[in-house]
């Protein structure tokens, strides 16, 4: 955990469900989170953690150890482009706190947000979690259906309490980047409008933004310089698909996860 004391944040991807079933890398994102706990306690000190879609699991999975919390998603709702419904007012959250109320209730009317998961947690079962009391349910999937009560949608965004944690189910990362899977398949469900670009673009200057917050460095300039990624050689590894809900419903099986530093 040295190394985080010289770095800006941690941003943990979410590519694979594997990173979400693999208990060594639950073990690792544990220890980060147990450490940015302690290291945000201080009052001049600033962590920010994001995780986005199993990343984002992976975060809330390493802070309970009640697997039956995580529920599985109607199939219809799998891999799908979603609405959201905010379950907070904007200047209640960090995320949206610089956010007019109707300019955000426009945007999430006419955004869908597509994700990756078969897998969530319900946000009656959220709310009650004693380990999960740290953090906060931003906004839900919308289900769908009128029947479904407000307590079975499925949390798709979520904050710290008090701490400078946030994380999204959905593949935030692939709206203005994300025109084709790895194997050269398209993404077709993926919502490329300019209100979604301009959502995704607010979310990306957030995590910048909290980034900036620290005050962490490397003593030496040349320290940090050996610590960049181009420094080292890149393996590209296939790894089975977890992604086969239904028949219908199958995704490239080149996926890449990791943990990054920032």
């Amino acid at each position: 955990m040295e190394e985080l004391k010289s770095i800006n944040g941690v941003y943990i991807p979410g590519d694979s469900k594997q990173s979400f079933e693999d208990d060594r890398y639950l073990t690792q994102v544990t220890k980060i989170m147990d450490w940015a706990a302690k290291h945000n306690a201080d009052d001049d000190t600033h962590f920010p953690i994001v995780g986005v879609s199993w990343g984002m699991l992976s975060l809330l999975r390493s802070q309970t150890n009640s697997s039956g919390l995580f529920k599985e998603l109607k199939d219809h709702l799998i891999g799908e482009p979603l609405q959201q419904n905010l379950h907070l007012l904007p200047k209640e959250t960090f995320i949206y706190d610089e956010m007019l109320g109707w300019d955000l209730e426009k945007t999430l009317d006419e955004v869908t947000f597509y994700h990756e998961m078969d897998e969530g947690i319900k946000l009656s079962d959220f709310i009650t979690a004693q380990q999960l009391r740290h953090f906060v349910p931003v906004a839900t999937y919308d289900q769908g259906k009128k029947n479904d009560g407000t307590g079975d949608e499925m949390v798709s965004t979520i904050e710290g309490t008090y701490y400078p944690i946030f994380g999204f189910s959905y593949r935030i990362d692939k709206v203005q980047f994300g025109f084709h899977a790895s194997a050269g398949e398209g993404h077709e469900h993926l919502d490329h409008s300019r209100a979604s670009v301009e959502h995704a673009q607010h979310i990306a200057n957030l995590i910048v933004d909290e980034a900036r917050l620290s005050s962490n460095k490397y003593a030496y300039t040349n320290d940090e310089t050996a610590k960049l990624i181009s420094n080292y050689d890149m393996q590209m590894v296939t790894l089975p698909s977890p992604h086969n809900f239904t028949s219908d419903k199958e995704y490239s099986n080149d996926y890449r996860t990791e943990i990054y530093l920032f």
